[in-house]
């Protein structure tokens, strides 16, 4: 599993507001928030797609040829014991699914993030109601995401631990070329792009509630509004499958007397992702 080191320094999202644009997301300072916001929030999780607990695996029984008297015998059965489709983390032990429990935001957000990285790769869609984002991801052998979309789709960037590109024309430009939008474009997106950022995010509400696993699915809801990046965040939930991957997560964030609603919809887990090599 690799490791991964978290950006100390955000960018000022104010000063990004024309390249944004530019690149036809259409997004303020605030949606450009919840729009990186949501490469974590996860980045990181999953959808009603998970694939379910593989069957016992059970040989039917069946005859032989017949023998000399016109008998036959029955082929022997055998049942394995069905392994889980996902090994459940640990950590997920301090994560209640009871209905009406509270759960510490740090102990929802480690149980996440060990979750999504030892399944390896998955996938999101981001929408915040004018535009949205695909975002394909995987922590093994190494930490790489690719974001897609925009207003005409024309956004690309990938991201490896330690750099980034983003796509022009043709071309894919690496962070650190010179090229300040490129270095800003990366810049915005990255900050969230780290997997453990998941656990800074939801640990900075101290206390969510959920109302217990229904269906195969649990959802933890912030019990208050709290400050995250320059935003105040309000409305906020997570859905997470009975393997703690992330489901669904919904958030409100505020700034400058404006307001967006983002909404990551997470699918596919475990199966293979397709990002390019821009090398």
């Amino acid at each position: 599993m690799s490791t991964f080191t978290r950006c100390a320094v955000a960018p000022d999202l104010h000063k990004h507001q024309d390249f944004v644009t530019f690149w036809g997301v259409k997004l303020n300072p605030v949606s450009s928030l919840v729009l990186t916001a949501a490469l974590v929030a996860s980045l990181a999780a999953c959808s009603s797609d998970t694939p379910e607990p593989a069957a016992a695996a059970t040989t039917s029984s069946a005859a032989t040829p017949s023998d000399a008297t016109g008998t036959t015998e029955p082929a022997p059965t055998t049942t394995e014991p069905a392994e889980p489709a996902v090994q459940v983390p640990e950590s997920c032990a301090d994560v209640s699914t009871q209905k009406d429990a509270t759960v510490s935001g740090k102990a929802l957000g480690t149980c996440i993030v060990d979750a999504m990285t030892a399944v390896g790769t998955g996938s999101m869609v981001v929408e915040d109601g004018t535009s949205s984002s695909n975002v394909a991801f995987r922590f093994d052998p190494k930490y790489s995401a690719y974001v897609t979309g925009g207003a005409e789709g024309e956004l690309g960037v990938i991201l490896e631990e330690k750099t980034g590109w983003l796509r022009q024309g043709a071309e894919w430009v690496e962070e650190g070329s010179g090229d300040q939008l490129v270095d800003a474009t990366i810049g915005l997106v990255r900050v969230f792009s780290d997997p453990l950022a998941i656990k800074t995010y939801l640990a900075t509400c101290d206390t969510w509630t959920t109302d217990g696993l229904r269906t195969g699915e649990a959802r933890y809801d912030c019990t208050d509004t709290f400050e995250f990046a320059g935003a105040t965040m309000s409305d906020v939930w997570f859905t997470v499958d009975e393997d703690f991957l992330g489901v669904e997560s919904v958030a409100t964030a505020s700034m400058g007397g404006e307001s967006v609603t983002t909404t990551q919809t997470f699918y596919r887990w475990g199966e293979p992702v397709d990002i390019p090599d821009p090398r």
